[in-house]
């Protein structure tokens, strides 16, 4: 038997799946066991205020309420801390377990969307070992949560059929999504076109239109508590976070880098006032431009070319359990 061969007999063998989850599972304790990093930054923000949550002190940031990232990752983190404590190590667990719902998830998928059962695993073996779905892991992110909650209701809608009360779950799955990461707003509609219709389905684009029609429905749903907190602290409507037009406007400037950038032309630009407010701000100005094709010009940039433009660092130090 050549070495292709063996390789193909133990891709098909009935141990297969089974034998690569419980390798992904050992790789990525191994590596949360070794690898315990601090969390700082983005990291931070998520940790201290899944915390804040959890004591009752509300989203917040120095007092103030705050939606610059969106609530639910931190809001996930408020729980399992309630129910495990609030060690970093309990985040790591939960990123554990999340990433082999993760796998799972994406073995399924792939073989109900390629009718393969090959491709489904050599799907599952190459996210067992990928090396950023180990190393999130050991990360206080949100990105395992999202993408295992967006596979689950892409899965939910395929297994609906005619089925609409699974409709109506992967409805209320996306609006934990876009609390999550809002960046994902467009996927039900990718999923709702894509996924297989029933055989025999009467106009099945009708069909397609009124899934996206429920799912953005529930999905509403589910965000409009998050909604009406927002309008009540900052006086105006926000879906669900205050970061998109300070993003736009970081990543479309002359001073652009591909991260994260402080400057004091673009806090001039953002100026004063509440989150919502400045990042109104931003947007206006960042939008405006594009419309109008108005850039900075030459004098804006020559006058803050030797400027020193700093990446964003780790936030300081802080302790919760030490402020008031």
């Amino acid at each position: 038997m050549t070495a292709n061969r063996r390789l193909v007999a133990i891709l098909d063998a009935p141990w297969f799946p089974a034998a690569a989850l419980a390798a992904a599972f050992l790789v990525r304790l191994i590596w949360m066991l070794l690898v315990d990093p601090k969390p700082i930054s983005d990291f931070d923000w998520y940790y201290t205020q899944g915390i804040h949550i959890l004591e009752g002190r509300g989203y917040q940031n120095a007092g103030a309420p705050t939606a610059y990232w969106p609530v639910g990752y931190s809001a996930f983190l408020a729980g399992i801390f309630a129910l495990f404590g609030t060690s970093v190590m309990v985040s790591h667990v939960a990123n554990l377990l999340l990433d082999m719902g993760v796998l799972v998830l994406a073995y399924v998928l792939a073989r109900n969307l390629f009718k393969s059962e090959r491709i489904a695993r050599v799907t599952l073996v190459l996210l067992a070992f990928h090396p950023n779905h180990i190393a999130y892991v050991s990360l206080v992110a949100s990105e395992i949560l999202f993408t295992l909650l967006m596979l689950l209701g892409v899965w939910l809608l395929m297994r609906a059929g005619s089925r609409w009360p699974l409709v109506l779950v992967a409805g209320v799955v996306f609006g934990l999504v876009f609390l999550v990461r809002i960046q994902l707003l467009l996927i039900p509609i990718i999923a709702c076109w894509l996924i297989p219709i029933p055989e025999r389905t009467v106009a099945p684009w009708l069909r397609r239109l009124a899934l996206v029609g429920v799912v953005y429905a529930v999905a509403a749903l589910v965000l409009v508590p998050w909604s009406i907190r927002n309008y009540r602290a900052f006086g105006h409507f926000v879906l669900v976070s205050t970061n998109s037009g300070g993003n736009l406007l970081v990543g479309n400037c002359p001073w652009a880098t591909g991260a994260y950038i402080e400057n004091p032309q673009l806090a001039q630009i953002q100026g004063q006032g509440s989150e919502w407010q400045r990042d109104n701000n931003a947007k206006e100005y960042r939008c405006t431009s594009f419309e109008s094709g108005k850039q900075f010009n030459s004098e804006q940039v020559k006058e803050y070319e030797d400027v020193e433009v700093k990446e964003r660092g780790p936030r300081p130090e802080y302790n919760p359990r030490l402020t008031d």
